[in-house]
């Protein structure tokens, strides 16, 4: 099977356009909650490598979303068919339908937390919503997760992670500690 140049182009553009607006208007509204902290000469306000932040979170969110609503059409055909089965194949989506809600929250706390907690329940929902996703889906999949998925996934939650809790801008917009510290000259 041959894919064509033009397909490929088309695809790449409906990716853009299906992360890229839903990453402009959770940053727009980000944008305009003032952060918790300030200080002048550093950069306090939602933006910088958050802007990526959202844009990979958001593309999880829609893989999370086909992938729940590909598993409800399954759970669909096995309604008509087999009762006996329904049980277990629920069971089955459990995993992706908690990713798409704890990927939301996680949007949402980014988006509109400007407080210490919120930081850090973006972060434990990154982890939940990620690689504990994954390792459930792994687990009752009975399916082991690559090396190249286990990296991605982990890789991912690290550097955010540190980020998150060690980063200028991050500090000043959610105001921990650190930010406190930042935002007094120290």
């Amino acid at each position: 099977m041959q894919i064509s140049i033009a397909l490929i182009i088309v695809g790449s553009l409906l990716m853009l356009v299906a992360v890229g607006v839903p990453t402009y208007i959770i940053s727009r509204y980000a944008k305009r909650i003032a952060p918790a902290l300030t200080r002048e000469g550093l950069a306090s306000d939602f933006g910088g490598l958050l802007y990526l932040f959202v844009a990979g979170e958001v593309g999880y969110l829609i893989t999370s979303l086909w992938q729940a609503g590909r598993m409800a059409g399954d759970l669909y055909v096995l309604m008509s068919t087999s009762s006996g089965a329904l049980a277990g194949a629920a069971l089955a989506a459990v995993p992706s339908m908690l990713a798409v809600l704890l990927t939301a929250f996680l949007l949402w706390k980014i988006a509109v937390g400007r407080t210490p907690r919120a930081a850090a329940i973006a972060v434990i929902l990154l982890w939940l919503s990620g690689p504990c996703v994954a390792a459930a889906q792994s687990w009752y999949m009975q399916m082991a997760l690559d090396e190249w998925s286990m990296l991605r996934g982990f890789g991912w939650c690290f550097f955010w992670t540190i980020y998150l809790a060690a980063a200028t801008r991050p500090a000043l917009i959610y105001g921990t500690a650190r930010g406190r510290s930042i935002a007094a000259g120290r």
